[in-house]
């Protein structure tokens, strides 16, 4: 039977040739590349933006610091802000990890990675106000700056990219 014959009548090599198209469509054919590797460049694609506004950001914090309030301020604002950095980055990777391995865990992996986020900077903050009280505004002040500074090009980049239509199966 000859491969035509045995597509017409939905053999073995229709099965064989749609195997094929979807390897073809989803990248699968050639190790793993093409579209869903490219999306998951595209889901982090922000990050070096937001690391790139979150230092000049962290940096004109810092100067200001210093001038008002001396180099421990200053080093105070800069971790706050590098936190802030360090925290949306691993929930970025996590989120992308998790979608990898199926769609429907980005949402609790997001809110897992946001409540382990939350304990930490609450741990870090009542950390200073025992050991150095005198960073707990600095620390506090950098990571509101890094989180707003942080949202608002991550929204600015989302806003201005193009991303592809896809069709979840």
């Amino acid at each position: 039977m000859s491969r035509a014959e045995g597509a017409g009548r939905g053999g073995e090599d229709e099965g064989t040739a749609r195997d094929a198209d979807r390897k073809a469509a989803d990248g699968t054919s050639r190790g793993g590349t093409g579209q869903r590797a490219a999306g998951r460049r595209l889901a982090r694609g922000f990050l070096k933006y937001c690391w790139v506004a979150l230092t000049a950001a962290a940096l004109i914090g810092a100067i200001v610091a210093f001038a008002v309030s001396g180099a421990a301020s200053a080093a105070g604002v800069a971790l706050g802000a590098a936190a802030v950095g360090l925290g949306f980055t691993g929930s970025a990777y996590a989120v992308s990890g998790a979608e990898r391995i199926d769609v429907r865990l980005t949402l609790p992996v997001a809110l897992i990675t946001y409540a382990v986020k939350l304990v930490i900077f609450g741990a870090v903050l009542w950390w200073l106000s025992e050991a150095h009280s005198g960073l707990v505004l600095p620390f506090g002040t950098g990571v509101v700056m890094g989180a707003v500074v942080w949202l608002v090009t991550q929204s600015i980049w989302t806003y201005k990219v193009k991303l592809p239509y896809i069709e979840l199966d």
